[in-house]
């Protein structure tokens, strides 16, 4: 059998990682974590507003910390 069938073009690529790109430090997780219950909460608002502060609430810690 062929060793080389399954080897990645380049030996340095983390697959699926990419070598820790993008990396959330342990205190961003903890950040993405707390956001989850509060975006929960804010979501169960009858009121538009409320419901979209919700997503907002999650995906701006979640860009932030993977710029």
């Amino acid at each position: 059998m062929n060793g080389d069938r399954f080897r990645f073009e380049n030996d340095d690529l983390d697959f699926p990682i990419y070598d820790k790109n993008p990396y959330v430090p342990k205190w961003g997780w903890v950040v993405l974590f707390i956001t989850i219950p509060i975006e929960l909460l804010l979501a169960l608002s009858p009121k538009i507003p409320i419901a979209i502060l919700s997503c907002l609430v999650v995906f701006i810690p979640l860009l932030y910390f993977l710029k």
